[in-house]
């Protein structure tokens, strides 16, 4: 009887993540010029039932008022008012909905690499991980890399180096990948490396390459692989990253994902916040 598995399906974003980025700019910036011009539409329109554009006729000329420069300036000073106000709120809300999506879909990416690897090979408590994940390039190759849509690899990490969440320490784990081929990339451009140890196995992830901010809880995130099938980590993989595990509370998930820890770990236990708030960060992610 042949094994069955579920998996969770997701088409790449825009094409990847470029267009993905490059398309939410694109957008936010059509709305920003939408929403200006329409409001200069209706101060001209008010100035011309005003008679501010009226032009003199002979010797009759308008007898209506129009509005002063100040009142002008003003208008157009709480128009930018708003605007500085409602532009970065939009693109916040944009980036926070992009990470959870993308994010979602790193995690079906491997969940389902994951899965075919244990067809093929049985188990994954069988894998002798022990002796073959120190080499994180050599179990890539064995067990994923056919069930993966690699389309590069990048050595930009030797220049961009990753960090934590506050940018105050750097990841070495990249950096077997940057002394040999280079980091490998997926088609839909999330990048991607392994850190094993012998109590975890971790896939860490970049949403959207090598390009900025580089940093963990930011667009780098961690995967536990549960190759012990250690039942207070989950399933085959989750964010139950070092000592956060199902039991975990929302408070213990934060010691380790916040912007005041500058501990070379902080940032390493935010998949698990965004996970358990439905793939969606939550609105007092400390961004």
């Amino acid at each position: 009887m042949p094994k069955t598995i579920t998996t969770i399906e997701f088409t790449p974003i825009g094409g990847g993540a470029l267009r993905t980025w490059g398309l939410a700019g694109f957008n936010i910036v059509y709305h920003c010029i939408y929403w200006f011009f329409t409001y200069l539409y209706s101060i001209i329109s008010l100035y011309k039932r005003k008679g501010v554009f009226t032009n003199n006729i002979g010797n009759i000329k308008s007898t209506q008022s129009g509005f002063t420069l100040a009142e002008v300036l003003i208008t157009l000073g709480i128009i930018g008012i708003v605007s500085a106000i409602t532009i970065p709120t939009l693109i916040k809300n944009y980036e926070k909905k992009t990470t959870g999506t993308r994010l979602h879909q790193a995690f079906s990416i491997f969940y389902n690499a994951l899965k075919f690897a244990e067809i093929e090979h049985g188990d994954i408590s069988t894998w002798n991980i022990e002796k073959v994940a120190p080499d994180a390039v050599a179990w890539r190759k064995e067990y994923l890399e056919k069930y993966l849509k690699i389309s590069h690899y990048t050595k930009t990490y030797q220049k961009k180096h990753p960090y934590n969440f506050n940018g105050t320490d750097k990841l070495l784990y990249p950096l077997i990948y940057m002394l040999s081929e280079g980091v490998p990339c997926l088609s839909n451009g999330i990048c991607f490396w392994m850190c094993y140890h012998p109590v975890y196995f971790y896939i860490i992830v970049d949403l959207n390459g090598p390009k900025n901010p580089n940093k963990i809880g930011h667009d780098i995130f961690y995967f536990n692989v549960n190759w012990r099938r250690d039942k207070l980590k989950g399933g085959l993989l989750s964010g139950y990253v070092y000592n956060i595990n199902i039991n975990s509370t929302v408070n213990q998930i934060k010691s380790a994902c916040n912007n005041t820890s500058t501990d070379y770990s902080n940032g390493r236990t935010c998949t698990e916040l965004i996970i358990r708030n439905n793939w969606v960060v939550p609105d007092d992610y400390p961004w």
